[in-house]
């Protein structure tokens, strides 16, 4: 089992409460950037309360107190349901960092390396998209002395990143393409074994592979994304499980396995959110865009977007 002291848990949970970083306000925001750095703001100081209660001794009767003050506040219970899914999810990504660090820094050591092996064969699909990937992490430096260290800039990159869709001249949030790509993400981690050679599986169905994989480079590729830290994590440890059998640590190993499953539960509640109707504590998800620092939404009718 892995424990984490009352301080630690208290550092990491103050860094979570204020995020997104305060240095987004010294720049020229627009009055929509500025609405949804404090709408991010307050859903981190309740993942932070949230995330508290994961490591008390008495979680039953925290995680209580924790969902009636949610009811105070007014919150719907399908959100009350994914701030204590994300919390649980950090829990168990810190428990991750803690037991494969080591990894980490040797498999970010060794990136240059396996670059330019995959490099060597442009007809290896999955191999150009990691390659797309990891490219940028591996021009990054190694600069963690600690797992605290490589958590800590984990929770905030989670959050910054997220952030930071808004300051680009053009960002689109589809939910028709953000089902896609959870439900890809999620079948990748229900087959997610360490122990068998295909950890992770865009073969099932198999006549799906191909479309899968389209879709998942089509989404990397329209949203700008690069490997994070997280990703690099996950990856790091789950490829030295399969192939470094002297490496392997059952505890990693284990943790890695309920990571998967936090993966699943926010996916599962993310498909719950994505469906439910409007209520009075509750309001219906929609596609929207930023554009040039305004934020518009779908429209009912003919896929435009417009200020509500």
């Amino acid at each position: 089992m892995v424990k984490t002291d009352n301080e630690t848990v208290d550092k990491f949970a103050q860094l979570i409460e204020n995020l997104p970083s305060d240095s987004f306000l010294s720049i020229d925001l627009t009055e929509d950037q500025k609405q949804y750095w404090h709408q991010m703001r307050k859903s981190s100081i309740f993942v932070a309360k949230a995330f508290r209660t994961q490591f008390s001794p008495k979680e039953s009767l925290e995680a209580s107190r924790f969902e009636q003050f949610c009811e105070q506040q007014g919150l719907d219970p399908i959100k009350q349901k994914s701030l204590i899914a994300v919390a649980k999810h950090y829990k168990i990504l810190w428990e991750v960092v803690q037991l494969g660090e080591d990894y980490v820094m040797v498999f970010h050591f060794l990136l240059p390396c396996i670059l330019e092996l995959w490099s060597q064969d442009k007809s290896n699909k999955k191999a150009v998209l990691l390659q797309r990937f990891i490219w940028e992490i591996s021009q990054k430096e190694y600069t963690f002395n600690s797992p605290e260290d490589l958590f800590c800039e984990i929770l905030i990159e989670d959050t910054d990143l997220l952030f930071k869709d808004c300051l680009k001249p053009y960002y689109d949030v589809s939910i028709y393409e953000s089902k896609k790509i959870i439900n890809i993400l999620k079948k990748l981690f229900i087959n997610y074994n360490p122990l068998n050679k295909t950890p992770f599986n865009f073969e099932d169905p198999p006549k799906n592979s191909e479309q899968n994989l389209k879709d998942f480079t089509h989404y990397i590729k329209n949203q700008q994304m690069t490997y994070s830290w997280k990703e690099l994590t996950i990856f790091s440890c789950c490829i030295l499980m399969i192939f470094e059998p002297n490496w392997r640590n059952r505890n990693l190993i284990k943790k890695l396995i309920e990571y998967g499953k936090s993966v699943i539960e926010l996916s599962s509640i993310s498909f719950t959110a994505f469906r439910k109707r409007e209520s009075p504590t509750w309001k219906k998800l929609h596609s929207y865009q930023w554009m040039n620092g305004e934020r518009l939404y779908g429209c009912e009718k003919g896929g435009t977007y417009c200020k509500p």
